[in-house]
């Protein structure tokens, strides 16, 4: 069981913590930071850990799954950086952790731009899920998008997204959710939340969160993040690794 899987040169963090928004904001977890990232977002909370952090020892199936089993219930986010660039990591990593503990429950944090390449790499005939509702995906994975407010601003990325989560929002499961920066105006993330609707999403599974770099911004853009997710029917997340109370 003592086999690499992660070497050190592709991650930059390897901790347990608890999970700072989202879904499953202050539930204790093991995080796995991978390097290399496809985008230069502003609000990046990481960008400075890729550019000078480095891992120093690889990464074992057997730290993994006895890190695991110290938390209450297993929770594993896999993070970045952009994490689906590292398809192949990603797949050996939950097949082979899951043959130890079934139960697990994976989140894939992703701004969702490589999702495609993803699920091809996990379509393969020996990953296949344990129910079918969704080939190459174990219902235990969550997929947890965090969409840049840039982005949302662009009409062409607007549909490429579009194009990209109209094949997820089919999946019986719902094993997504969405998380977006408010950083532009109301009309314009009004209209991604009715595209998002159009393709099959719920407004349960979108979050709203500030656009903030440290403490004192986050608690000034709060309060307009919240009228905002009101305005919009979704919920609403604070990040907590920016307040400081998580690593």
């Amino acid at each position: 069981m003592n086999k690499v899987l992660i070497p050190k040169e592709h991650i930059i963090e390897y901790f347990k913590s608890f999970q700072g928004e989202g879904t499953f904001i202050g539930k204790q977890s093991l995080f796995i930071r991978f390097k290399r990232c496809n985008l230069k977002c502003s609000f990046c909370d990481t960008k400075l850990k890729m550019k000078y952090n480095s891992y120093p020892v690889d990464i074992t199936l057997e730290q993994i799954v006895s890190d695991l089993l110290q938390l209450p219930s297993p929770y594993l986010i896999i993070t970045g950086g952009e994490p689906l660039m590292y398809p192949t990591f990603i797949k050996k990593i939950i097949k082979e952790v899951t043959n130890f503990i079934p139960e697990l429950k994976v989140s894939l944090e992703t701004n969702g731009l490589l999702i495609n390449e993803f699920l091809r790499e996990m379509k393969t005939p020996d990953f296949i899920s344990l129910d079918g509702s969704f080939p190459g995906i174990a219902p235990m994975t969550v997929i947890e998008f965090s969409f840049s407010p840039k982005f949302i601003e662009v009409p062409e990325t607007v549909e490429q997204y579009k194009i990209i989560l109209s094949e997820l929002s089919k999946n019986e499961k719902k094993q997504f959710s969405i998380k977006f920066v408010d950083y532009t105006d109301l009309e314009t993330l009004e209209n991604f939340v009715n595209m998002l609707i159009s393709i099959g999403f719920e407004k349960s599974q979108m979050y709203i969160m500030p656009e903030a770099s440290n403490p004192i911004e986050l608690l000034q853009k709060s309060g307009k993040t919240s009228e905002n997710a009101l305005e919009l029917g979704i919920n609403l997340t604070t990040r907590l690794q920016v307040i400081g109370l998580v690593p």
